[in-house]
């Protein structure tokens, strides 16, 4: 195999490349580095992106293809669809609807993720007060319910279930006391 001596595009150093690796460089537009340290310090600009294909139309996406799947357009109508979604009335929409909304395999964490969000939303538009109902502790709570969610029936709609009368604002350590029955409201 034939080297030849290349200087690094960072530092300025000379090193031995092969002369495939050089071809195969140039054909990828990539800047020759002697090191993985010298190729990190290039700015993410110059680093060449992974490229994926949408999952939806085939298409290249200039996305990352570990982190997006959707390429811009699909992506857009994919946010457009979401934000939709977001209009529903919450306060009349069933328990069991919820899974409907939600087109992944983990659905059971979805319902209960809707279910907490839009409890966190009723009791942050409420006047009750923001902070731990038990100790007073105001830099962070958690919302819970007093009458716990599964012990409502599937059917239920979700503005009984977040009804701001089942809602109060614990800490995180008193949230743990009340769902372990130590704490009583």
């Amino acid at each position: 195999m034939k080297t030849i001596d290349i200087n690094c595009f960072v530092c300025g150093k000379i090193y031995p490349k092969s002369e495939c690796e050089y071809k195969r460089s140039l054909v990828l537009n990539r800047p020759n580095c002697c090191s993985r340290i010298c190729a990190n310090r290039l700015p993410y600009r110059n680093r060449m992106k992974k490229q994926g294909i949408c999952t939806k139309c085939g298409s290249p996406s200039s996305k990352d293809r570990d982190r997006n799947k959707l390429c811009s357009k699909c992506s857009m109508a994919r946010r457009i669809e979401r934000m939709e979604i977001g209009f529903f009335d919450w306060n009349n929409l069933r328990m069991c609807d919820i899974r409907s909304l939600s087109k992944r395999e983990d659905y059971i964490y979805v319902v209960h993720q809707r279910i907490r969000d839009h409890s966190r939303s009723v009791y942050l538009h409420s006047n009750k007060p923001k902070c731990c109902a038990n100790c007073g502790y105001s830099l962070s709570f958690h919302v819970c319910h007093i009458k716990a969610v599964k012990s409502f029936d599937k059917e239920e709609i979700l503005g009984i279930v977040n009804h701001i009368d089942n809602l109060v604002a614990l800490c995180r350590n008193c949230h743990w006391e009340f769902d372990n029955g130590i704490l009583k409201l």
